[in-house]
């Protein structure tokens, strides 16, 4: 019987799984991205946050203490919730990589290592993690989803700016009523759609 890591993505909203990398006539947008991550006391966590520009490795993935796994752009929640289940192939794999995971001192720094069946089964999490790649339903790009919603005209957005509500603020809360209709989008592609529309 697998571990339960459902509790890695406890907080976590679909939102936070969509991860779009556009660039602008100013150059590129934040890009989101999330990991699976193995700490090397056995702390099993998700981690999205936004990416500008090249990726630093952070020093403990870099010396191989902790372990991570991407997940793939717009994994949807339900389906990465199953995978990290008592039952779930993806913690099946955990499993098995943290029974051959350590660290230590190798005279230079911490670093860890992994035995020859953990190392294969973090492989092969990494193959299964690609298997979540499905487009999540409900997920829109800030253009499409004004095409498709006339009435969130230009007007409409200039006026709420005239009210004396930041262009955040009306992102924000646009973001948040789309969510309640099982609709999601990104508040800096929102934002940047806001600044197109009105340059």
């Amino acid at each position: 019987m697998s571990t339960d890591y459902t509790y890695a993505i406890r907080g976590l909203k679909q939102r936070d799984l969509c991860m779009l990398g556009p660039t602008t006539d100013s150059g590129p947008l934040p890009k989101r991205v999330a990991w699976l991550v193995l700490q090397d006391d056995g702390v099993v966590s998700i981690r999205a946050e936004y990416q500008i520009g090249t990726e630093v490795t952070p020093e403990p993935v870099y010396h191989g203490r902790w372990l991570r796994w991407s997940i793939p752009s717009c994994t949807d929640v339900d389906d990465l919730s199953s995978g990290l289940g008592p039952e779930g192939e993806l913690s099946r794999l955990l499993d098995a990589v943290k029974a051959g995971h350590t660290s230590g001192w190798d005279g230079n720094n911490f670093v860890g290592s992994l035995t020859w069946e953990a190392q294969q089964a973090s492989e092969f999490l990494a193959y299964a993690m690609q298997g979540l790649m499905t487009v999540a339903e409900g997920f829109r790009t800030a253009s499409d989803y004004f095409a498709e919603n006339r009435d969130l005209s230009r007007e409409l957005i200039c006026s709420r700016l005239q009210s004396g509500q930041s262009l955040k603020a009306v992102a924000e809360d646009l973001v948040a009523n789309a969510e309640i209709n099982g609709v999601y989008l990104e508040i800096w592609d929102v934002a940047a759609y806001f600044r197109k529309i009105l340059a």
